[in-house]
């Protein structure tokens, strides 16, 4: 149960970089992948925590 917060911080800390990274490669205006790759990372996250958990 203690790793709830690295199984949930590990993607969307992941995902927001590459965002980041791929917003300043692009030279984007508004942060288009940031916002999508975190909101995907969240959505990853609260999934594998309840597919591990809900056993």
């Amino acid at each position: 149960m203690n790793d709830i917060a690295f199984i949930l911080l590990g993607p969307i800390i992941i995902g927001t970089a590459i965002g980041i990274y791929l917003d300043k490669a692009l030279t984007m205006k508004i942060p288009i992948f940031t916002m999508s790759f975190a909101l995907m990372s969240i959505i990853f996250g609260m999934y594998t925590v309840f597919k591990r958990y809900s056993k």
